[in-house]
């Protein structure tokens, strides 16, 4: 049952990223948009976000996995 409703909710955010792109391409049809404001600044600060998240992640793991290594 959970499959179902898995694979429903990829089919619909599959048809939403569909119809959010058309939307965007028949709107904003300069590129300039796209290029400067998504690329530079939407998903800059995203992409450096999960950098940043991922740097957290790697200090912890590295001294656990020294710390159960030497124990």
């Amino acid at each position: 049952m959970q499959s179902k409703n898995l694979t429903k909710t990829i089919l619909l955010a599959m048809l939403f990223g569909g119809i959010l792109g058309t939307v965007f391409n028949v709107f904003f049809m300069d590129k300039d948009f796209v290029s400067v404001f998504l690329v530079g600044n939407v998903f800059h600060v995203i992409g450096q976000i999960f950098i940043d998240s991922l740097k957290m992640l790697v200090v912890p793991l590295v001294f656990i996995s020294l710390v159960c290594g030497t124990a």
